[in-house]
């Protein structure tokens, strides 16, 4: 019922004592009670005698007894064929100490000093990430692993300071006797390391802005022998290298559509890997690699600018770029949608006379985007009643084209736009003209006041009383003179290429009026009729299209009268 208590006394002050290597108190006790007496019976085979030791019992166990190597966390000092036991150094006359194993020529470990086996430390140190985001958290891990048996270090002392730029922000050191940092270096001491042992360091460190630039951090591990002497320092091996990267950014947009030759706004946002915004950096929006517009993000990371497409319509590549490469931050990146470019809208507008004469007209229509900015290039289709003809539009968006005005009074007059791959169809189908003609000879006449305040009114221009009928500004005109100019000049053009002139004519109807009239037909206004002689002066300024009543005839017993249906033109 008894057993010995080696390993677990009251005196013993090693952090592990009450751990056994094999589990069983019991029994590693008495395995290191066993060495102890195998060890005395080989150094003093004669257990009558006397053994010159350095204290009274002689025996080189008991000059030892009870005192330890360090133990590791499993409570072992010494490892055997790889079991770990707890066993009591042994006396050495070499080291003239006591020791846990021998050095030397005949001993476990040449080489070593002091007569003792120096441990067998590595010590390493890695990065969890060997490319790390600027601005970004890394771990350094520092590992010491003592493999040795027998040897344990003592008085460890490491210290590291990191590369330029990087900032310590946190140090953990499991075991140490005692841990400290600044913002660029830290130190940790250990009491022991003790045979097949490992203790682990991570220094936690914030990444500099120095993409590309590969940094490399090794430790410095300063220590002793079980006997105190100092051992040579160790640098780690390997050592950690760091070469960060700049942040990767992300873009976010949306497919997006916009009409031809129209300003649309197009936009993204910029984050980075985890969706954070990234605020105050220029992207560059590309149209089908043409049109380009550029845009700073805001706080919330979208960025917006005006684009204007110049593609027909259809589908096209929008691509959203972060390319400052000086950024020292965030990486460049790009990103592509649809853009669809819808057709324009246009205006096409009738804008030619609606007051035409003769056999043939100058039609003429405008074509607008937007209903304000002419449109070249486009081909309108022109009408007047079913006659049409086609014509380019100018700079100014305008096309005229000459059709056969046909049958005299009220026509429709149309222009039109077909449409193409930029621009949608539109017409305009609101206007009517008055299309009418000159008698076959000379010209009938109003008198300006007169005609000025008919209105819907009848007006008689031949008649045998035409001047008491026609108010005149320049005075009462002749009697003699009954409403027909013989020499008159006349335009010939639509729109009227001379509208105001001298006029010449004879009393009665001498000349003779020509026999017909035109159902639509012209009719000068004159604002002066004098008599000088034979001749009958008179002047015009102003073409009127009269709408004929029947009646007439070429005596001026004859009356012709109408209504004034529209003005053609106006001189000065």
């Amino acid at each position: 019922g008894f057993t010995c208590d080696a390993g677990d006394t009251g005196s013993d002050t090693d952090p592990q004592r009450h751990n056994y290597p094999n589990g069983d108190k019991a029994a590693d006790a008495e395995i290191n009670t066993l060495s102890h007496e195998v060890i005395e019976a080989e150094t003093d085979p004669h257990p009558n005698d006397t053994w010159t030791a350095p204290n009274p019992e002689g025996e080189i166990g008991d000059a030892c007894n009870f005192n330890f190597a360090p133990r590791n966390d499993q409570g072992a000092d010494v490892f055997m064929n790889g079991h770990g036991y707890i066993m009591q150094q042994e006396y050495s006359n070499a080291a003239h100490n006591c020791a846990i194993d021998l050095a030397g020529t005949n001993g476990f470990c040449p080489g070593s000093s002091n007569n003792v086996c120096s441990p067998t430390t590595s010590f390493t140190k890695s990065v969890d990430n060997a490319n790390p985001q600027v601005n970004s958290t890394i771990h350094y891990t520092i590992t010491l692993n003592n493999t040795n048996n027998t040897g344990a270090e003592t008085n460890l002392a490491l210290t590291d300071t990191l590369p330029a730029g990087y900032t310590v922000t946190g140090l953990s050191a499991p075991g140490s006797t005692s841990s400290s940092n600044t913002s660029t270096s830290i130190t940790v001491n250990y009491d022991t390391l003790p045979v097949h042992q490992s203790r682990t360091v991570t220094v936690t460190a914030s990444v500099p802005v120095q993409a590309g630039t590969t940094a490399t951090n090794c430790g410095t591990l300063n220590g002793q022998n079980l006997l105190g002497t100092a051992l040579t320092a160790q640098t780690t091996s390997p050592c950690a290298s760091t070469t960060p990267v700049k942040i990767p950014t992300l873009i976010a947009m949306s497919p997006a559509t916009g009409d031809y030759n129209d300003p649309a706004t197009v936009s993204a946002k910029l984050t980075d890997d985890v969706f954070n915004p990234v605020a105050g950096k220029q992207l560059t929006f590309t149209l089908n690699g043409s049109e380009t517009c550029n845009g700073t993000t805001d706080v919330t990371g979208v960025a917006s600018c005006s684009i204007t497409p110049g593609e027909a319509a259809g589908p096209y590549t929008l691509t959203a770029a972060f390319g400052d490469t000086t950024d020292p931050v965030y990486a460049t990146s790009t990103k592509s949608t649809t853009f669809t470019v819808t057709k324009e809208e246009t205006t096409t507008t009738y804008t030619g006379s609606t007051v035409l004469l003769g056999s043939s007209a100058t039609l003429q229509g405008t074509l607008l985007e937007d209903g304000a900015t002419p449109i070249a290039g486009r081909t309108l289709t022109l009408g007047l009643g079913g006659t049409t003809c086609t014509a380019v539009t100018n700079g100014s968006g305008v096309a005229s084209c000459t059709v056969s005005t046909g049958t005299l009074g009220s026509q429709a007059l149309s222009a039109s736009f077909a449409g193409d791959g930029f621009y949608l169809p539109s017409s305009d189908n609101t206007k009517t003209a008055i299309v009418f003609a000159f008698p076959s000879s000379g010209v009938f006449t109003l008198g300006d006041t007169t005609a000025g305040t008919a209105g819907s009114s009848t007006v008689t221009w031949w008649d045998s009383s035409w001047n008491q009928l026609n108010v005149v500004t320049g005075g009462m005109a002749p009697s003699a003179f009954k409403g027909f100019a013989s020499g008159v000049t006349l335009p010939t053009t639509s729109p009227a290429n001379v509208c105001s002139g001298n006029w010449t004519s004879s009393g009665g109807n001498s000349p003779p009026p020509p026999a017909t009239v035109p159902s639509f037909m012209g009719v000068i206004v004159a604002n002066a009729v004098s008599k000088s002689g034979s001749v009958v002066n008179g002047h015009y300024v102003k073409i009127v299209v009269v709408q004929t009543n029947p009646g007439y005839g070429p005596a001026p017993s004859n009356t012709g009268t109408g209504t004034i249906v529209a003005t053609f033109c106006t001189g000065p």
